[in-house]
């Protein structure tokens, strides 16, 4: 099993990153194959999802459990995470109730 959690859960929705970020990130592998993300490689078929949302129907260890394998919605081929757009988290409030409350000037 892969060391860490995986960040996903079935009923979760996520993005397909953009070809051309990926294809700019990891590479070609060439005209027919697609490109070589850390585990699977995209393939040029794989193209239709990218920059598309979709729900995650279900989340296995890779064969050599250094990965997590997502199965989406709606497609037959395996994604991982280095695929998804990855939303950074909302950083907290530095606002107190209070301030809220008498009005703060920012």
């Amino acid at each position: 099993m892969p060391s860490y959690p995986h960040k996903f859960q079935p009923g979760d929705t996520v993005t397909i990153r953009p070809w051309d970020d990926m294809l700019s990130q990891y590479g070609s592998l060439g005209e027919q194959l697609g490109i070589k993300t850390p585990y699977v490689t995209l393939d040029y078929n794989m193209k239709q999802f990218c920059g598309r949302s979709f729900k995650v129907e279900y989340v296995r260890p890779s064969i050599n459990d250094k990965h997590w394998i997502y199965g989406l919605n709606g497609s037959w081929y395996p994604f991982t995470e280095d695929m998804f757009v990855l939303v950074p988290p909302v950083p907290a409030s530095t606002i107190s109730f209070d301030d809220l409350i008498k009005g703060v000037s920012l």
